[in-house]
């Protein structure tokens, strides 16, 4: 019974990969962007895309990613970002702002860009702390596996092809 459960996990991890694969190939010229204030979840999240032939950037700061999305030399089709990231630059790093200011003012640059929330808290929490953060986004409560993140991004792209 063990044995045929793993069979069944492995075939469904597969199936997943291969879908998200596909989506990829639609969407060949676009990046997916991470901006977390934790460099740890930032290469997390980039290696489980990577693995399956995505193109990601990094992001720490607000600023940076705001900075980089406005030279347009790539199209960002996703951004995936933690409810609240610090500013930057050196004398306001302390100083936090809600991602969904920050998502925004992102859409002036690239119109039809997708996101998806990240969060140690559960959306009711995000939602009663901080505020309704878009209501049409779609949420990942951290932590979280690569199928989940992978059905997820399939299912943001998806909805993005047929925009």
């Amino acid at each position: 019974m063990n044995r045929k459960l793993l069979e069944n996990t492995s075939n469904y991890r597969l199936n997943a990969i291969d879908r998200f694969r596909k989506i990829n190939e639609e969407h060949d010229n676009g990046v997916i962007a991470i901006l977390d204030d934790e460099k740890s979840i930032q290469l997390c999240v980039s290696k489980m895309l990577e693995r399956i032939e995505f193109k990601t950037m990094q992001f720490t700061y607000a600023f940076d990613f705001l900075e980089t999305i406005r030279k347009k030399e790539q199209e960002i089709m996703l951004l995936i970002t933690d409810t609240w990231i610090p500013l930057g630059r050196e004398r306001i790093k302390r100083i936090w702002t809600a991602s969904d200011i920050i998502y925004l003012e992102a859409c002036k640059e690239f119109p039809n860009l997708k996101v998806l929330y990240v969060s140690g808290h559960s959306l009711v929490e995000v939602r009663k702390y901080h505020g309704n953060v878009c209501p049409e986004a779609k949420f990942l409560q951290k932590p979280f596996t690569m199928i989940q993140l992978v059905e997820k991004v399939y299912e943001i792209l998806r909805d993005f092809k047929n925009d």
